[in-house]
């Protein structure tokens, strides 16, 4: 009997720690959103903020955050959405210096989008 209570909590134990692992991912940490599915408005460009609204072509999903770098006066920004429900951001507004930037391109794990060039 109490081997048998033992698997039932290490079942439910690994039961639980899986689906809140896929809740995490889902609701709080998210994924990269594909470039294919994001369209821009709004962008503003200034020598010191890159200021511009993102807008998803599904409903299922909200923009949680995003991650940026700057190579070659190129700024390559990555969207990362959840599921609705969770923390939402609906700008990406960056600030820095960005007076020689030649272009703003947004990109996934296997594509890239121009959304901006002087």
């Amino acid at each position: 009997m109490q081997k048998f209570l033992i698997v039932i909590t290490v079942i439910v134990t690994v039961i639980v720690v899986a689906v809140g692992g896929l809740a995490l991912k889902f609701f709080v940490i998210g994924a990269v959103k594909k470039v294919s599915e994001i369209f821009v408005q709004d962008v503003t460009v200034t020598d010191e903020r890159v200021f511009f609204s993102p807008v998803f072509c599904t409903s299922a999903d909200v923009m949680s955050r995003y991650a940026h770098r700057t190579e070659n006066n190129i700024l390559y920004i990555k969207i990362y959405h959840v599921l609705v429900g969770g923390w939402s951001k609906s700008h990406v507004d960056i600030k820095g210096d960005f007076s020689n930037l030649q272009r703003i391109v947004l990109e996934d794990t296997e594509n890239e989008k121009v959304i901006w060039e002087r």
